[in-house]
């Protein structure tokens, strides 16, 4: 019986830590990443996940035609470098920050409404490492006022 109750208890604080890790990336896209939309608006959605080195992730979004964007990715001092792309569901390659010195945003306007891909990859610097890095990453999306 006591074993139940302990399992119930790891159970519980294993959720409550998760929601506060979660907490704390959702503060830091609020308070550092959404100002780097600049004079792009806010989409209302933060879009934010922990990663350790060597870890991907993708987010998929519709944009719509005629509409200028801004994507902003944003990372926690302790990791290394995050590169981001931007591909089509065909996987043609609109953007791709290794190839633009490591930009962390990126402009552009769509010719016709499509779902488009936004694929993160955190850097390893040693990837012989036993323990890997591990922080907040968040994906902001802008759209140019009129």
């Amino acid at each position: 019986m006591l074993r139940k109750y302990r399992l119930i208890f790891l159970f519980a604080l294993f959720a409550v830590s998760a929601g506060q890790v979660d907490a704390q990336c959702f503060s830091y896209a609020r308070g550092v990443c959404k100002s780097e939309l600049k004079d792009f608006v806010h989409d209302g959605n933060y879009n934010v996940t922990i990663l350790a080195e060597g870890e991907t992730f993708e987010i998929y979004k519709t944009f719509f035609s005629e509409q200028e964007y801004r994507v902003v990715v944003c990372k926690v001092d302790s990791l290394p470098p995050v590169n981001f792309q931007v591909i089509d569901v065909e996987g043609n390659v609109f953007f791709d920050s290794r190839k633009q010195n490591g930009a962390h945003a990126w402009d552009f306007k769509v010719e016709s409404t499509q779902q488009l891909v936004i694929r993160l990859k955190v850097s390893e610097k040693d990837k012989n490492a036993k323990e890997k890095i591990a922080g907040c990453v968040s994906v902001m999306f802008g759209i140019k006022r009129d």
